[in-house]
């Protein structure tokens, strides 16, 4: 199954060295839609997180595809 981010889809909440979380609105097929958050944990992987926000804010995930979903584990 493969997934999108929708247009205007992203939301961060994100201060610093604090954990945060990032809400990605999903289109699961024509008609239907759900949500993907993550849990970024900065002290983790300061450079990483970092390129992370980049990408967010360049809009890098805006109809991105996922193409491997394990619900409740991973999401490739």
């Amino acid at each position: 199954m493969a997934v999108a981010a929708t247009d205007d889809s992203v939301t961060v909440s994100s201060t610093s060295q604090e954990p945060f979380r990032v809400s990605f609105q999903v289109a699961l097929d024509e008609s239907q839609t759900g949500e993907i958050v993550i849990q970024v944990e900065p002290r983790w992987a300061p450079l990483a997180v970092q390129r992370f926000d980049e990408l967010l804010e360049d809009d890098f995930f805006t109809n991105g595809k996922f193409f491997r979903v394990l619900p409740g584990y991973v999401a490739q």
